[in-house]
């Protein structure tokens, strides 16, 4: 099973995880120039970043890597809505086909069932290693940004992580065992403040390019030395977003028996897990509800348009203020869905449609805040653009100053939770 990247953490232990139903799976490294060249250049160049960069990993591995002999099915998961990606994997079929290449075939798992194509031996302990890394990346850019050895603590952390990722297709009994241990371990990496003190932002958008190394340009990394611990939107996001389309009724194959227990069974783990990493002291404890992000953002999309619009509009309210002072929001080149989202953000994303958002998912008055007083104030956000090359200097100078801007709003913030 050859799987595309797809994360800097969870893509590591879900692909560890597929071992639990005897598949011998192939996690592709993310995409570098020379793989997005190969994309380019099997492509139109008109369709987006990620589709570029997925087909370009598939055929470098099947013209440069792949043993003699291998049969190989390549992994990638479709889905419905107004998003191209629903036609990712169609292409890769046409794609290897028509390069005619033997022993290959694209297996796909569909949103419409929750992605439920390889049964429950495989779909919870993925769901655990999914919860897993999501928790981890949060801590590996707390320790980027805040540790004061960093060196000593990214040592810790990588050492944890190999720890986890060697566990993952085990109980549940080991993994717990072995999450407490590297709870208790990360515990011990010392920052420069106290956690809650530190700078956030909230890097949401398409889900593959907030995750993409190349996508990125070294974003984290970069807002890790201003100081600020990027809190990338989960992974596991986009699978709670498909279980509450379901659960909803709004798409999905029906809402049966081994839907609900699935359903409640996740929710747990990913509770659970969440609270077992607690000690660590390292990353936002507070666990993320789909229905709160679809109230923040349904004044301005309708759920029934599906798709990430709304995740990201809905993420971008709920987040800011808490725990964020800033939103970066990043999609492919002309990325519909990214360019909604922007447009709304760009214009409503003010101290008064996060009161609203507020009272929507937790029924708060207007909090005693000189933050608050100006409803029509707008808050911290910057949206970018990627197609794989270095940011343009534009882009550069606006990050400055969006971080100026968030520093300004965290030092407010740190003054209104000691008022």
């Amino acid at each position: 099973m050859l799987f595309r990247s797809m994360g800097r953490f969870a893509h590591e232990a879900l692909v560890k995880t597929f071992s639990k139903v005897g598949i011998n799976a192939y996690g592709l490294p993310p995409a570098n120039e020379e793989v997005l060249k190969i994309g380019r250049g099997n492509s139109t160049c008109k369709e987006c970043l990620p589709l570029q960069t997925t087909v370009g990993s598939m055929l470098n591995y099947f013209w440069r890597e792949r043993p003699k002999g291998e049969v190989t099915a390549y992994f990638m998961p479709g889905a419905a809505g107004p998003c191209r990606f629903g036609q990712y994997n169609v292409f890769s079929r046409k794609l290897i086909e028509r390069h005619e290449i033997e022993d290959a075939a694209v297996l796909t798992l569909n949103a419409a069932n929750g992605y439920m194509g390889l049964g429950d031996k495989f779909t919870l302990p993925a769901w655990r290693s999914i919860l897993i890394g999501d928790v981890m990346y949060e801590v590996w850019s707390t320790v980027l940004a805040a540790a004061k050895d960093r060196e000593a603590g990214l040592k810790i952390f990588f050492e944890e992580w190999n720890k986890l990722v060697n566990v993952v297709d085990k109980s549940w009994r080991v993994i717990k065992k072995q999450i407490r241990s590297s709870a208790e371990r990360l515990s011990r990496i010392e920052l420069k403040a106290p956690y809650h003190e530190i700078p956030k932002i909230s890097l949401i958008g398409e889900i593959y390019v907030r995750n993409d190394p190349i996508s990125l340009q070294n974003l984290v990394e970069k807002m890790a030395e201003k100081g600020f611990i990027v809190r990338t939107s989960q992974t596991s996001e986009w699978i709670k977003y498909v279980d509450w389309l379901i659960k909803t009724g709004i798409e999905g194959e029906g809402r049966d028996i081994p839907f609900w227990i699935r359903y409640y069974v996740k929710r747990y783990f990913d509770s659970k897990i969440r609270n077992l990493f607690a000690p660590s002291g390292l990353f936002f404890h507070e666990t993320l509800e789909v229905d709160d992000l679809v109230k923040s953002g349904e004044k301005f999309v309708s759920p029934m348009l599906t798709g990430e619009t709304i995740l990201t509009v809905g993420a971008a309210l709920h987040e800011i203020l808490h725990p964020s002072c800033g939103i970066l929001s990043i999609g492919p080149f002309g990325c519909m869905p990214t360019r909604v989202a922007e447009a709304i953000l760009s214009e409503k994303f003010t101290t008064g449609e996060k009161l609203e958002a507020m009272a929507k998912t937790n029924g708060k008055s207007v909090p005693d805040s000189d933050i608050f007083k100006n409803r029509d104030r707008k808050l911290p956000f910057l949206a970018i653009e990627t197609d794989g090359n270095a940011f343009p200097q534009i882009i550069e100078a606006r990050l400055e100053a969006f971080a100026l801007q968030a520093r300004r709003l965290h030092e407010k913030m740190l003054v209104s939770a000691h008022n």
